[in-house]
């Protein structure tokens, strides 16, 4: 028997099965951690991140890099977070470097979706406002040239709403000699095609350095904070729902700031925030919104404070993937966030399995089962996505259903993405999992 597979005997058995350690966190107890790894984007701050779903794998595009504290060259690498490392992408066409544009990956038509930033010969200051707009396929970029477009910008917020099938771009900076000068509080999106202007009744204050995500819990997308033409930063949150924005109320909220990371969880549910600039300096802490209420997230370790960071959430992963900044300079930070329950399967006893309507059924005449079905069930565990049966013909060689019991785990694993199964065997269903053992 594998060292690493344990086995604990009782009344029932249960046999665990660690194939391969994976990093996690339990799902009472949160934290960032800080991953090791060789390659890191060249990026530092003012890069674009996004998660591309078709691709399992986070985008990452843009940035500058500080060698020297004096040029700030900007860049135009596409790099990709594989879930170990950063790899470099070689496109045959790339647009042009740049800081401070929107990202967002288009589900309806599995590309992500650049849009603008600013660009300069080799300079941080004294950039040029972009308003061009690019597709990533996965292999190489693409200049699409619409008939209507945004004006030139840099620090809007941009979110893909999957309900409408559009990507939503709302304010941000026109050309700026300073950095709350010609702030715009203008609705557009992108249709895949070509940008056209939304006309909402109401719309948020003119702002920049804002960020926007869609939340698809609530099938709407959030936009908070930023920085307002007279310098001042917000801490305000607006919903959008296809047509209006709307302000919503909080009883709690973090604090006023600017150049923070925001993404939504899925595993969470929630729209998760880290860090950024505020009043008094650079932030290191972590809230989330429920769509009613914001509140901080105790975490077990964290980041150091930072800001000009990019977050994004990694489906495949179940975990927020956080790079850069300027307190934390071409760093990667996860914060796993999935449930670390491992999948169950339950394999049934001598007489415990019999065919019903055609197929074998977890005992359908006794019902020996039920009970403890039931009890997984109400501790949290879903059938058919991380609770299974193992029904089987017990009058056969447990050598032969061994092998039907190896190709269940494997299916289980791959309807879970997961590496890790837990098997509960009674009785003769624990000697079938010592058979496969």
């Amino acid at each position: 028997m594998p060292a690493n597979w344990k086995i604990f005997a009782g009344g029932a058995m249960v046999i665990t099965l660690f194939l391969i350690f994976s990093h996690g966190v339990s799902a009472q107890t949160l934290g960032w951690v800080k991953e090791s790894t060789n390659a890191a984007p060249f990026a530092e701050f003012l890069h674009e991140m996004v998660y591309d779903a078709a691709r399992q794998e986070v985008i990452l595009f843009g940035g500058v890099y500080n060698p020297s504290f004096n040029l700030f060259p900007l860049l135009d690498h596409t790099v990709a977070w594989n879930g170990t490392t950063w790899v470099s992408k070689t496109p045959s066409v790339s647009p042009p470097p740049r800081i401070e544009h929107g990202m967002a990956y288009d589900g309806a038509r599995q590309e992500v979706i650049l849009f603008g930033g600013g660009t300069a010969p080799g300079l941080f200051i004294n950039r040029t406002p972009l308003n061009d707009t690019w597709i990533w396929d996965g292999a190489t970029w693409q200049q699409k040239f619409p008939s209507n477009s945004p004006t030139p910008r840099s620090n809007f917020g941009m979110a893909y709403d999957a309900e409408r099938n559009e990507t939503i771009l709302f304010g941000g900076q026109d050309p700026a000699p300073t950095l709350t000068c010609c702030l715009q509080d203008d609705t557009w999106a992108w249709n895949g095609t070509d940008w056209f202007q939304k006309s909402p009744t109401l719309s948020p204050s003119r702002r920049s350095h804002h960020q926007m995500v869609y939340d698809s819990a609530r099938k709407q997308i959030i936009l908070f904070g930023g920085i307002d033409a007279s310098g001042q930063l917000l801490n305000d949150i607006w919903v959008w729902d296809g047509t209006n924005w709307e302000l919503k109320s909080s009883t709690t909220s973090p604090s006023l700031r600017t150049n923070f990371a925001m993404t939504f969880d899925e595993s969470l549910q929630k729209v998760v925030l880290y860090g950024g600039q505020g009043t008094a300096g650079s932030l290191d802490d972590t809230w989330v919104w429920d769509g009613n209420d914001w509140a901080q997230l105790s975490v077990s370790s964290k980041p150091p404070p930072q800001r000009l960071h990019d977050m994004v959430y990694d489906a495949s992963r179940k975990e927020i993937v956080m790079y850069g900044g300027d307190g934390a300079l071409r760093e990667t930070w996860t914060l796993p966030t999935g449930s670390q329950k491992r999948p169950v399967i339950l394999i049934p006893g001598i007489l415990g399995s019999w065919e019903k309507d055609g197929e074998l059924a977890l005992d359908p005449i006794l019902h020996t089962y039920d009970n403890l079905w039931e009890a997984l069930k109400l501790a949290g565990y879903e059938e058919d996505k991380d609770l299974f049966a193992f029904p089987y013909n017990w009058r056969s060689s447990n050598n032969l259903t061994s092998l039907s019991l190896k190709q269940k785990i494997e299916d289980v694993k791959n309807i879970c993405q997961c590496l890790k199964v837990d098997i509960v065997g009674h009785s003769m269903g624990g000697l079938l999992a010592r058979s496969y053992i």
